[in-house]
């Protein structure tokens, strides 16, 4: 270990195993992988990558934030406390999945779709093919 880093600090960036099994039964119970259709003012399509854990407790969403050095922690609908996890940068998906998807179980399939569009190539559609089969995964078609 270099002068650099201190225990501590080396520590922090170290991801446990179990840490990373916490995180992906978060998101099997209590997240959602989804790759949701925008419109933009103009009106051409795009679809954008999410990740989302829900939980009334900021420690937790904490927790998981750190472990996955991802993220956003926000209200989750305006007239609760439930708050949210969001992760929406597409490197913070698919370094998060990468580590994840071992461990992930109920919503593997989703999480494998969401790399293959991570991975896709977006000028030649097909993107749109795994959005539709992800909000089929999620049972929202």
């Amino acid at each position: 270990m270099s002068d650099d880093h201190s225990q501590s600090e080396f520590e922090n960036l170290v991801r446990s195993r179990e840490d990373l099994q916490y995180v992906a039964g978060m998101i099997d119970g209590e997240g959602s992988i989804m790759l949701l259709r925008n419109v933009q003012p103009h009106g051409a399509a795009y679809i954008r990558p999410r990740i989302t854990i829900t939980n009334k407790s900021r420690k937790v969403l904490q927790r998981c934030r750190r472990i996955l050095r991802a993220g956003r922690i926000e209200r989750a609908h305006s007239k609760t406390d439930v708050l949210r996890l969001a992760i929406e940068r597409r490197t913070d998906i698919a370094r998060s999945l990468r580590a994840l998807l071992p461990f992930i179980k109920l919503k593997r399939t989703q999480a494998l779709v969401m790399m293959a569009f991570l991975r896709s190539d977006r000028e030649a559609g097909h993107e749109f093919v795994l959005a539709r089969r992800m909000r089929q995964l999620n049972g929202s078609e």
